[in-house]
C-alpha cells in the first residue's frame, strides 16, 4: 500500500507539474530551423519534454512569441504543421494525423475542380458551344500568315494559332469528358497516357468518343478546304495545317502532366495503318490567380502597410537571383551560410526576415512552416529590399503551397498540402554535398549529380538548389545539369545506386541489370525517367531516340508509358566510358576553320591529308593548335527486345590541353586500342570514299 501511495503520488506530481509547465509563459525566437530542434530547445525552456515524430523531426519552422503560455504555443505549432499534439510519460509528442489527411484530400479536390474549371475555361476561349466555320478557318490561315510575314515568327500568334486547331478542340472536349481523380494529385514527375484503344500500359479514355471524333473530322475537313484555296501557303504550311488529311482515326492518345491544377496536355490521333494524322496540346490552368486575390479581400489595406525589410545576406543575395547582368560575388559570411545549408536553413534567410520582421512590427506572435519555394517568392516580390505583408500573403495563394492566416494575434502558416510539401521538402544534406562539391572543385561532375538526385530525389524541390547555385554561381540548377550534358533527373539517380562493384563492371562496358533483379528504388527511378521523357514502346516498329533530345508528340510510333510495371525480359545496360577527346584548329588562305572533337573527323583528316592532288590545303596548312584531353561518357539504355530509350551524359575532364603545330600522328599514337580500332576502320571508309573522287 505504501508503494503503490508513493507511485500515486508521483503520477499526480507529475500530472501538475505538466499542468503548470503548460500555463507558463514563454518568449522564444527562430529563424528558421528543424521543428525537432526547435522543440528540443523548448524543451529546456520550459522544463517539459516537446518531441515530434520522424516526418516532422527536418521541417523546417519559423516561430516567435513573447509572454505566451506554452498551452497558446503548442496550438498554434500544431496548426502551422497541420498536426496534433499526444500526451507521452514524460511530456508531448507533434505528430501528423487526420487532420493533414483531410487537408490532402481536400486539395486533391481542389485540383480536379481547377482542372474543370480550366477546360471549361479552354472550352470558352476555343468556343466550342458555336460551329467551326470555314470563316473561323479563314481567321486562323490569316493570323498564321500575320505570325510568319514579319522578319521573325511571332510565337505568341503562332501559338494562338496552334491552340484553335481541330485537334485541339478534340483535345478539349475529351478533357471536358475525363475524370481528374486519374491524374490529380501526382508526382511532376509521372505523366499519364490515355487511349481509346489502350495496351495495359495505358488508361482507357471516356467510353463512346465517336461523336467528338465525328466533330474533329467535319471541322478538319472544313479546314482543309480553305487551306486548299489559299494559294500564298507553302507546302510546308500547308503540311501544318494538316491539309488534305481525310484518313479516319483510328487510335487516340492522350497525354497528360502537372500538377496544383495546371497541367500541360497533349493529343495524337493516328489511323488504321499507324500513321499520325495530327497532334495538338493545350494548357489547362485552374483558378490560382483568383483563389489568391481572393485571399486580400477585406484585409488588403492594411496588411499593405505592414511591411518587412530583407537583412544583409538577403540583400547580398538579392541581385544574383535571374539577374545576371547585376551578378557580383556575394561576400564571405553569406558564402558560408549557402554553403552550409545543413546547418543554416536556406528559409532562414528571406523567408525569415519576411516573417519575423512582419511579426515585429505587427506585434504579432508568429508559426509558420514554410514549403520550399518560399525563398523564391521573396526575392520575386522583394527587389526593393522591402517585402508587404499583403505581397507575401498573395504571393502565397499563386503558389497554391501555403494557407496564411491572421488569427487572435498570430501569424499562421501552414502548407496547403502538408504531406505533399513535405514529401518534396529538398534534403539539405544532398544540397550541401553538391555546393561543396562545386565550391571545391569547380564542378559538379556525373558522379557527384548523381549522388546527389540519389539522396534528394528526382522529384524533390530543386528550387533553393537554384537559388543557392545562382547566388553563388549565376546558374541555377537545371544550368548546372545541362553544362555537363546530363540526362534526365530520374536517370541520373539511377546512374546514383548502382554499388561499387556495379560502377566498376559499368566501367568495363559489361553491366547489365534484369529487370526483375532492380531494387524497388531502381524501378522507381527507372520508370520516373521513361515516364518523364515520353519513352516510346513499340517492338515491331522501334522509334530512334536522339540523346539527350527527348521524344516529342510528332515523332512516329506509338508513344506508350510503362504504367504497368516492366515488361518481362527487359534490362538495364549501363556503359561508363573515358574518351579521348580533341580539337583541332587549321589556317587556310579561305580562313581558320575548326575540326569537331571525335574519331571520324580525326580519320577523314587523315585521308584527306594522304590525298594532296584532292585536298592540297590538307597537307600545305599546317594545324595552328591541337587541344587534347580527355571526356567521360555515361550511356544507360533501357532494352525491351528490338527496342531501347537510351540517355547519355558526359563530362570533360581534365581541361584539354594545347599544343601548337602538332601533326595528325601526334594524336592517332594517344588512342587507346579500342579507338584505335575505330580509328582504323573510320580511314578505310574514307580512302575509299577519296579513292573514287577525281582532282578538280
Amino acid at each position: 500500500m505504501v508503494k503503490l501511495g508513493l507511485l500515486l503520488y508521483a503520477l499526480v506530481g507529475a500530472s501538475a507539474a505538466r499542468a503548470q509547465g503548460l500555463t507558463k509563459p514563454v518568449d522564444y525566437t527562430s529563424r528558421a530551423k528543424p521543428t525537432s530542434f526547435i522543440l528540443s530547445d523548448l524543451s529546456k525552456k520550459v522544463g517539459l519534454k516537446l518531441t515530434c515524430t520522424k516526418e516532422l523531426e527536418a521541417e523546417p519552422l519559423i516561430v516567435k512569441f513573447q509572454a505566451v503560455p506554452l498551452r497558446d504555443v503548442m496550438d498554434k505549432i500544431a496548426a502551422a504543421v497541420a498536426g496534433d499534439w499526444r500526451k507521452q510519460s514524460d511530456g508531448f509528442q507533434l505528430e501528423r494525423g487526420k487532420k493533414a489527411e483531410q487537408m490532402h484530400a481536400a486539395v486533391l479536390q481542389s485540383y480536379a475542380e481547377d482542372f474543370r474549371a480550366g477546360v471549361k475555361q479552354a472550352a470558352k476561349d476555343l468556343q466550342l458551344d458555336a460551329s467551326y466555320s470555314s470563316v473561323t478557318a479563314k481567321v486562323q490561315v490569316d493570323d498564321y500568315l500575320k505570325a510568319i510575314s514579319g522578319p521573325v515568327v511571332n510565337p505568341e500568334l503562332m501559338n494562338l494559332v496552334a491552340h484553335r486547331m481541330p485537334v485541339a478542340r478534340l483535345l478539349v472536349r475529351i478533357l471536358g469528358r475525363m475524370n481528374p481523380a486519374q491524374f490529380v494529385g501526382q508526382s511532376s514527375m509521372t505523366g499519364h497516357v490515355f487511349s481509346n484503344a489502350p495496351t495495359s500500359l495505358q488508361a482507357a479514355l471516356p467510353n463512346d468518343l465517336s461523336g467528338a471524333i465525328g466533330e474533329f473530322e467535319s471541322e478538319q475537313g472544313v479546314l482543309d478546304g480553305v487551306v486548299n484555296e489559299t494559294r500564298s501557303l507553302s507546302k510546308g504550311s500547308r503540311t501544318m495545317f494538316n491539309s488534305g488529311s481525310r484518313a479516319l482515326v483510328d487510335r487516340i492518345l492522350v497525354f497528360i502532366d502537372g500538377k496544383r491544377g495546371r497541367y500541360n496536355t497533349g493529343i495524337v490521333l493516328v489511323d488504321a495503318s499507324g500513321q499520325i494524322i495530327a497532334n495538338g496540346s493545350v494548357d489547362i490552368n485552374g483558378r490560382a490567380d483568383a483563389k489568391a486575390d481572393a485571399v486580400l479581400q477585406g484585409n488588403f489595406q492594411r496588411s499593405e502597410k505592414v511591411v518587412a525589410t530583407l537583412g544583409s545576406a538577403a540583400l547580398d543575395i538579392l541581385p544574383n537571383i535571374y539577374n545576371a547582368e547585376n551578378f557580383h560575388e556575394v561576400r564571405a559570411d553569406t558564402k558560408a551560410v549557402l554553403l552550409n545549408p545543413s546547418e543554416t536553413d536556406p528559409l532562414a534567410v528571406a523567408t525569415s526576415d519576411v516573417v519575423l520582421d512582419v511579426a515585429e512590427k505587427d506585434h504579432v506572435g508568429v508559426a509558420l512552416m514554410p514549403p520550399d519555394d518560399c525563398d523564391s517568392w521573396v526575392y520575386k516580390i522583394g527587389t526593393s529590399g522591402k517585402v508587404s505583408l499583403a505581397a507575401f500573403e498573395q504571393e502565397a495563394g499563386y503558389s497554391k503551397e501555403l494557407n496564411v492566416s491572421e488569427d487572435g494575434g498570430w501569424l499562421i502558416g501552414t502548407p496547403t498540402d502538408p504531406q505533399e510539401t513535405t514529401r518534396e521538402r529538398l534534403s539539405r544534406q544532398a544540397l550541401e554535398d553538391l555546393l561543396r562539391s562545386l565550391e571545391s572543385t569547380g564542378k559538379a561532375g556525373i558522379d557527384n549529380l548523381a549522388h546527389f538526385e540519389t539522396s534528394a530525389r528526382p522529384d524533390s524541390n530543386k528550387v533553393l538548389a537554384s537559388d543557392s547555385l545562382m547566388a553563388l554561381y549565376n546558374a541555377n540548377f537545371y544550368e548546372i545539369l545541362s553544362a555537363y550534358q546530363a540526362a534526365s533527373e530520374p536517370c541520373l539517380a539511377l546512374f546514383g545506386t548502382l554499388e561499387d562493384r556495379q560502377k566498376q563492371l559499368a566501367r568495363d562496358g559489361s553491366l547489365k541489370i534484369p529487370a526483375n533483379e532492380l531494387s524497388e528504388q531502381q524501378v522507381t527511378y527507372l520508370e520516373e525517367w521513361l515516364f518523364a521523357y515520353g519513352a516510346e514502346f513499340s517492338p515491331t516498329n522501334p522509334v530512334a531516340v536522339t540523346p539527350n533530345a527527348p521524344p516529342t508528340l510528332e515523332q512516329r510510333g506509338e508513344p506508350e508509358v510503362l504504367g504497368g510495371g516492366l515488361p518481362a525480359g527487359a534490362y538495364v545496360e549501363i556503359a561508363d566510358r573515358t574518351k579521348l577527346d580533341f580539337s583541332m584548329k587549321k589556317s587556310s588562305p579561305d580562313g581558320v576553320f575548326d575540326y569537331g572533337c571525335d574519331l571520324d573527323n580525326l580519320a577523314r583528316l587523315s585521308a584527306m591529308s594522304e590525298r594532296p592532288d584532292l585536298f592540297p590545303e590538307a597537307v600545305n596548312s599546317p594545324l595552328d593548335r591541337i587541344k587534347v584531353g580527355s571526356s567521360r561518357e555515361v550511356t544507360i539504355r533501357f532494352v525491351v527486345g528490338d527496342w531501347n530509350q537510351v540517355q547519355r551524359f558526359s563530362e570533360n575532364s581534365p581541361p584539354p590541353k594545347s599544343a601548337a603545330g602538332a601533326p595528325l600522328a601526334q594524336i592517332v599514337d594517344r588512342l587507346s586500342p579500342d579507338a584505335r580500332g575505330a580509328y582504323a576502320a573510320a580511314l578505310e571508309k574514307y580512302r575509299a570514299q577519296f579513292a573514287k573522287q577525281k582532282p578538280g
